[in-house]
Order: C-alpha cells, then structure tokens, then sequence
C-alpha cells in the first residue's frame, strides 16, 4: 500500500521553498538524507515526490543555427567580413535551429556537477549547492519510457 503525507510548504529567508521530511517520513518511504527527489506536480495543486534513480551523465552538443544579417556595405565581401569580425554590435535578422550534434556523454558526480557549473557560471555563484543540482535535467520514464 502507498502511503502518503502532507506537508506543509515552508520558505527560507532568501525565497527559496522547502519541505522537511521527519524520520517517520523518512523511515516509511525508504528515503535517506542526501537522496535527490523528483517533485511532480499532480495538477491539483499537490506533488508527488520519488527518489530519482540513475546516475548524473554530462551531455556535450552544438547547436546549429541558421543566422541571417542584413549589411549595407559596398560589397558582399565586406558585408561577410562584418558578420565574421562581428563585437557583438551587430544586429541579427533573424535565426533559425538547424540542428544539435552530440559530441560526447559520460557519467559524472555531483561534485563534478557543481565544479563545472561553477566554472560556467560564475555569474550564479550565490546560488546554493541545491539550486545548482536543481538544474540537473531529470528524464520522467512513466511518461517517456512506457
């Protein structure tokens, strides 16, 4: 038999929302500290919550994109020099997706996870250490893999 138990949302003072899961919880879910929950929302305003299973893989690709400028220039010439040597100041038409290559995956740790964001991103170096694995993509199987 599932069981289930509701909880009451809770924010911390930075804004960012949690539950606490009590050693009954714990006990009688087969969770443990430290374990990584999927949360899905069931459309009624509740969640339901499972350990995510798997492992962390690092996914590298490029994407494809068509680009389109529109130049004045004397030549065609010099307008392909301008996309090429472009600053940053030059405006896009409009854009495209072509495609998305992958080039490798490999299995990572989550202190690799967050070693990598950091050295990415720099800019979101105030988040917590759970807002980063946050960003983790989480594949749903029920919906996916039937």
């Amino acid at each position: 038999m599932e069981k289930k138990w509701t909880l009451p949302v809770q924010e911390t003072i930075d804004g960012d929302l949690y539950i606490e899961l009590n050693d009954e919880i714990l006990e009688g879910s087969g969770l443990e500290i430290g374990d990584t929950l999927n949360w899905k929302a069931n459309g009624d305003g509740s969640y339901t919550l499972t350990k995510a299973e798997g492992d962390l893989y690092l996914v590298e690709s490029i994407s494809i994109f068509r680009i389109r400028h529109v130049v004045r220039a004397k030549n065609a010439e010099h307008a392909m020099d301008e996309v090429v040597c472009d600053n940053g100041d030059l405006k896009e038409f409009s854009q495209k997706h072509i495609d998305h290559n992958i080039l490798d995956a490999r299995k990572i740790s989550s202190e690799e996870y967050i070693t990598m964001f950091n050295k990415d991103n720099a800019y979101l170096s105030s988040w917590t250490e759970d807002k980063k694995l946050g960003m983790v993509n989480i594949i749903d199987y029920e919906k996916h893999y039937k």
